[in-house]
């Protein structure tokens, strides 16, 4: 989950901003009848492609769920959440590699599927119009993002109450979008805001990975206002923190590059932005496509550098 924000690449770069949509509806489809036998078996399938997800490897994370849609859809009647699950992943992955269409239509059959079961009231539906709301972020649709991301925040909150990590996390998210929509202020207070929760419980796993993108969005924040000492510092702070949770080569390190060159230009220190933009690049090339926006914004970064050069 990323999107460039403004066109300004002749004084600056694009700046592009990381949310922490994360897939929350994970738990998809777990029933009791999955212990045996063929669901069994597409569990694992599915378990075994969000490991190369984590990994960073897309593309056999892709290619396992897509053998592993092929297999549900021929028992689609007798257990439909199976599916639903895959097509949230598959989701998932289009979003992360730039197939925006193909995602949308994934998450959308998966949220038929779970709304004709559970009805509108339950935390898997909540969890899709989270991942709907990412995906609208990334193709930069802020308005449409919002309206999904209070619709999940709606559900989750009725239902596990306002102080609850997932509702924390969807707010955080939410916070991008607002950013988006160009309300700073009303970011920036939701990203304190969960930054403070976040930080009261112990920040392992999923709490550090959000921590680490609620000050992301802080710092682009920061970086919108012009405050760019702030913001690298901000950055570089996140950055750290996926480091230690992904490891040095995961996409999900990109967006945050990308903003730290784009800052570093607009202090004049091409030098360091450009090692930026071609870390960003070589972490990218090899799991997304083309026309991905974060991997766009890294090369005309580069380009834009080599202009004034």
């Amino acid at each position: 989950m990323t999107m460039a924000v403004g066109n300004q690449m002749n004084q600056e770069s694009e700046l592009v901003q990381e949310l922490s949509f994360i897939c929350v509806c994970d738990e998809i489809g777990r029933s009791p009848e999955e212990a045996v036998g063929t669901h069994a078996s597409l569990c694992g399938q599915v378990n075994q492609a969000a490991h190369w997800e984590r990994l960073g490897d897309y593309r056999r994370a892709g290619l396992i769920l897509s053998a592993a849609l092929d297999s549900a859809e021929s028992q689609e009647k007798q257990n439909p959440l199976i599916v639903a699950r895959i097509c949230n992943r598959l989701g998932v992955l289009g979003k992360y590699t730039g197939q925006f269409q193909l995602s949308e239509a994934y998450y959308l059959r998966a949220l038929e599927i779970c709304q004709s079961v559970y009805g509108g009231e339950h935390d898997s539906v909540a969890g899709i119009y989270h991942n709907l709301a990412g995906l609208a972020h990334a193709k930069g649709d802020y308005e449409i993002g919002d309206s999904w991301a209070r619709k999940g925040i709606d559900i989750r909150t009725r239902l596990l109450g306002p102080g609850h990590p997932s509702v924390v996390a969807d707010i955080g998210a939410w916070a991008a979008l607002l950013y988006g929509c160009g309300r700073l202020d009303d970011a920036e207070a939701e990203l304190r805001y969960a930054v403070k929760m976040v930080q009261r419980r112990n920040c392992h796993g999923r709490d550090a990975a959000d921590l680490a993108t609620h000050l992301h969005n802080l710092a682009a924040v920061r970086q919108c206002r012009g405050d760019l000492v702030a913001a690298i510092d901000g950055y570089r702070h996140a950055l750290t923190l996926m480091e230690d949770l992904r490891g040095p080569d995961h996409p999900d390190l990109a967006t945050t590059l990308v903003n730290l060159a784009s800052s570093c230009i607009r202090l004049n220190r091409a030098d360091e932005a450009l090692e930026y933009y071609r870390r960003a690049i070589d972490i990218l090339g090899p799991q997304v496509e083309e026309g991905h926006p974060t991997l766009l914004a890294a090369k005309n970064g580069i380009a834009g550098l080599e202009n004034e050069s």
